[in-house]
């Protein structure tokens, strides 16, 4: 099985106050997976997504609190998109420890298409000296990096993440799971003032997409299109951003 996954994210913060931010993002995927198979498969399955979120912070700038709330649309996009919305949302308490130190507690949660989906989250960022900081939050997303100059970074990763898309009414309105983790290694460097060009290679850990029934969310469905368990391989991943470090 081969797949290939595009990813747009435009995020705007916009600060007021004495250090409040309020968020907003627009995600855009496209996920194509080719299977070369008895059962031959070439399908798409897209994504999109505005987070808006506000960043409160304490008068004494020890405590920070965010809300978001994510709507977004997760499905093969072929007819009726009143049934493909999700509403999701984020809350984070993060404790600011020093200008070097900060510690975050909180939940995900999603209405999967399997039900709801929560997950608590717990992150650490820490910039242990000049080359060397930590920072994500987990077990959603976590790094371990280096700097190796003025301008170039690289270091270790770990990403997992599940979330399901809507089939058509061609096929009973089933849905796709996606269980994605991944261990990487990351080169990243700024080339043109802002711009940055990075690179991850990755180990997939456990990835799979998996059809369920509509009514019976547990239960594997077969028949065309295919999606069923896959093993792990290693994978390349293609960065471009315009990203302002605060480091």
């Amino acid at each position: 099985m081969y797949t290939q996954d595009n990813f747009l994210s435009i995020f705007l913060p916009i600060k007021f106050g004495k250090g409040h931010v309020f968020m907003i993002r627009l995600n855009a995927e496209q996920l194509t997976v080719n299977r070369d198979a008895s059962s031959k498969l070439n399908y798409s399955l897209y994504s999109l997504s505005m987070p808006i979120g506000l960043q409160l912070q304490s008068k004494n700038e020890k405590w920070k609190f965010l809300g978001t709330i994510i709507p977004k649309l997760n499905s093969d996009f072929a007819d009726n998109l009143n049934y493909d919305m999700q509403i999701g949302g984020i809350g984070l308490v993060t404790r600011v420890f020093n200008p070097k130190l900060q510690v975050r507690l909180g939940a995900y949660y999603n209405s999967e298409y399997w039900g709801p989906f929560i997950l608590p989250l717990v992150g650490v960022d820490w910039k242990v000296n000049d080359k060397f900081r930590m920072y994500g939050t987990l077990p959603s997303n976590y790094r371990f990096e280096f700097k190796l100059g003025k301008k170039m970074y690289t270091g270790l990763g770990f990403r997992s993440f599940q979330r399901s898309f809507r089939l058509q009414a061609k096929y009973d309105d089933d849905f796709v799971r996606i269980r994605e983790s991944q261990l990487k290694v990351f080169f990243e460097g700024f080339v043109v003032g802002k711009i940055l060009i990075g690179i991850d290679l990755y180990r997939t850990l456990g990835y799979n997409l998996i059809r369920y029934d509509y009514f019976d969310t547990k239960t594997e469905k077969s028949g065309l299109p295919v999606f069923t368990k896959s093993k792990d391989a290693y994978g390349l991943t293609l960065n471009l951003a315009y990203r302002i470090r605060t480091d």
